[in-house]
């Protein structure tokens, strides 16, 4: 086996599966949704610009990249995320103005 082959299999294994969760978001208060996103190490898996949907909880759940969820309830204060190896769960501190919900965290080791 090659050398690079070696390393490449080492790095992949090595890995960290979820390196830096951020999650952004704006609901107004009537439920609309401003924007939402998720971005996983780095990259854009989520966005409510490509669409997003109520489900069958009452959350709203983003369009996301193949294997990637993300869904957060009407006032953003709770999140669920999925990637294609964990799931999770986690209270989102929720800011508001008169007119609107927002938030903007960064969990699971971001610098």
């Amino acid at each position: 086996m090659k050398l690079s082959a070696l390393l490449s299999a080492a790095l992949i294994a090595a890995a960290p599966a979820l390196a830096c969760l951020e999650t952004t978001g704006a609901i107004d208060l009537a439920g609309n949704v401003q924007r939402i996103t998720a971005i996983d190490n780095g990259v854009l898996v989520c966005d409510s610009d490509w669409g997003h949907r109520i489900d069958k909880d009452g959350h709203i759940s983003l369009t996301c990249k193949a294997g990637y969820v993300y869904a957060v309830t009407k006032d953003g204060s709770m999140g669920w995320y999925k990637n294609p190896t964990n799931a999770f769960s986690f209270k989102q501190v929720v800011g508001g103005s008169h007119q609107t919900f927002y938030w903007s965290e960064k969990r699971y080791g971001c610098k």
